[in-house]
């Protein structure tokens, strides 16, 4: 998959840190996560947040991969758009390789 997103509605840490996990377990070189915040301050506190859950949550991801942060900031009504988004790239170059060449083998029995 080129892209995968997950999103919460909810502005609790844990249905944020549940959902933001999800993204952990696909195999995609993006991987977006949107959410709700408040303030400018309010998505500096998540995008830490976030972060240190990753780096307690899970030792290893994908060479290259691109975790997106973006944050949905509604504005009063004749507002300006006041969204957000973080990102932050693994170190390394993208380890995916195609399937030219290759077919299912069936097993021996």
């Amino acid at each position: 998959m080129l892209i995968v997103a997950e999103s919460e509605h909810s502005k609790a840490n844990y249905a944020l840190t549940y959902d933001f996990e999800k993204l952990f377990y696909a195999r995609s070189p993006i991987k977006l996560f949107m959410c709700r915040v408040g303030s400018e301050k309010e998505a500096a506190e998540r995008s830490q947040s976030l972060f240190k859950f990753m780096d307690e949550t899970c030792k290893v991801f994908g060479p290259g991969e691109i975790f997106i942060l973006y944050f949905v900031w509604w504005s009063e009504s004749g507002g300006t758009n006041r969204d957000m988004a973080y990102y932050l790239q693994v170190d390394g170059e993208l380890s995916y390789a195609g399937i030219e060449g290759r077919s299912f083998q069936r097993f021996s029995e």
